[in-house]
């Protein structure tokens, strides 16, 4: 009995000791995990550039990445013809095939050389939508385009100066274009319709992305004149356009491009990156002052954690999630600026012009 006793408190002793152990340790080092940082995207990107065209002013105005071996750059491109001389027949697209890009020529549903192209968007390789001010639909090999939106034919059948240059859509059945003198109008598969804005300036940019909170795609659209100042954000639905805020930052702030996750994350790019976190926030602001001293063109994102703004000089900048860097070390432009970006996965274009020539920038990480 009496070694019982003795086991006993022997098992217990080693059993206070242990518990000893164990609390001590799990308050040195304890089971709750630690924070993490932000999620974050490598900024490890190589660049290389690509030239056309010098023989007139040339430039490249918008780019579509349709896949990683497939991107189609838009604008005008004029080239020496064999004897030297100045070829009249421009070129209005670029096509990269994954190692190259190849100069192509387009034909509108009437035979003639459409010489400009301002605006591109692809819902696939074999559907894509050109805006030269109307919009033509593309298969991507054939020579002609079909033209879906005659703008003179929308506006009544006399020139105003409207015309669309920029296009976005969640399907071909459902396509939005704006442009000049503010014109806003929408595609339903059938018949284009012209939707009032209340502005006569240039409507610049268009994007739109799926909002779980409402079920719905959330449209805006940002407008922008220098002269008299004017600028003006827009809220699309179905054939209503609202203008929700024409003086976004300050009176005399100038932008040209916005993108957004809804109720997540939101910018305008200007003379300035400019952001907040809901639309109805009233204050917007500015992160850009310590990124970049030129004005920034176009923004587009993979998330937020993934987003390019591109702009004067060359000047390409990448948010990773945590922090902002400039490639401009590696993109920058002598004489030039870029007008447009693309982002798709680890692909990022940037097209503009530099010293009359159109150029192409391409970004792999």
């Amino acid at each position: 009995m009496k070694q019982a006793q003795i086991v006993y408190r022997y098992i217990i002793t080693v059993l206070i000791i242990f518990s000893s152990i164990i609390s001590f340790n799990c308050k040195k080092n304890p089971l709750t995990p630690t924070p993490s940082g932000p999620d974050t995207t490598s900024h490890n990107f190589t660049w290389q550039s690509t030239a056309f065209g010098g023989a007139a002013t040339s430039s490249f105005q918008d780019v579509a990445i349709i896949n990683d071996s497939l991107a189609i750059a838009v604008g005008q491109i004029f080239m020496y013809d064999s004897t030297g001389v100045v070829d009249p027949h421009s070129y209005c697209l670029a096509v990269w095939d994954g190692q190259k890009w190849t100069l192509r020529r387009l034909y509108d549903a009437d035979n003639h050389l459409m010489p400009l192209l301002r605006g591109i968007f692809t819902f696939s390789s074999a559907d894509i939508w050109l805006t030269d001010g109307g919009v033509h639909r593309w298969d991507g090999k054939s020579r002609q385009v079909s033209i879906t939106f005659d703008r003179i034919a929308l506006i009544g059948g006399q020139e105003n100066f409207q015309s669309v240059n920029k296009v976005w859509g969640t399907n071909s059945t459902d396509l939005y274009g704006v442009g000049y003198k503010g014109m806003i109008t929408h595609f339903d598969g059938n018949s284009w319709q012209k939707i009032p804005s209340g502005i006569d300036f240039e409507i610049s940019d268009i994007f739109g992305a799926f909002d779980p909170k409402t079920g719905k795609q959330q449209i805006l659209a940002s407008a922008f004149q220098d002269n008299p100042p004017e600028r003006a954000i827009f809220t699309i639905q179905g054939n209503t356009s609202t203008q929700i805020s024409p003086y976004p930052i300050q009176p005399l702030y100038e932008f040209f491009s916005l993108w957004f996750i809804p109720n997540q994350h939101y910018y305008v790019v200007g003379d300035g990156i400019y952001e907040k976190k809901l639309l109805s926030d009233s204050l917007w602001k500015n992160n850009s002052l310590d990124i970049t001293r030129h004005s920034t063109t176009k923004i587009r994102g993979n998330g937020l954690n993934d987003v390019f703004a591109v702009g004067s000089f060359g000047d390409c900048l990448h948010w990773n999630g945590e922090s902002w860097k400039s490639y401009i070390n590696q993109t920058g432009l002598s004489d030039g600026s870029y007008g447009s970006v693309a982002i798709k996965g680890n692909l990022v274009i940037a097209v503009g012009m530099n010293n009359n020539q159109g150029v192409i920038t391409i970004g792999r990480r």
